[in-house]
């Protein structure tokens, strides 16, 4: 492949990831709504353990890690 071609690629996969992520926090602002109403606390580090394990599944866990941990951070800002 070409750079150019490769970049393509890339701005494809960009397209999908932010469309995904707004998505995502779209539902965590519905998250924030239905934890109110059941009385659950913010921070559930049980989950967070779960979700940064998936990743151990890939070749670049690591920086797949250091991704949600970001996105972990900022969901927790938009619940508050």
């Amino acid at each position: 492949m070409t750079l150019t071609e490769l970049r393509n690629h890339i701005d494809a996969i960009d397209d999908q990831l932010m469309t995904l992520l707004n998505e995502r926090f779209a539902l965590m602002q519905q998250v924030k709504l239905a934890k109110a109403e059941e009385g659950i606390a913010l921070v559930d580090t049980h989950r967070e353990t779960i979700i940064l394990n998936k990743a151990l599944a890939f070749n670049h866990a690591q920086a797949i890690q250091h991704v949600y941990r970001l996105l972990m951070t900022l969901s927790k800002e938009l619940q508050q």
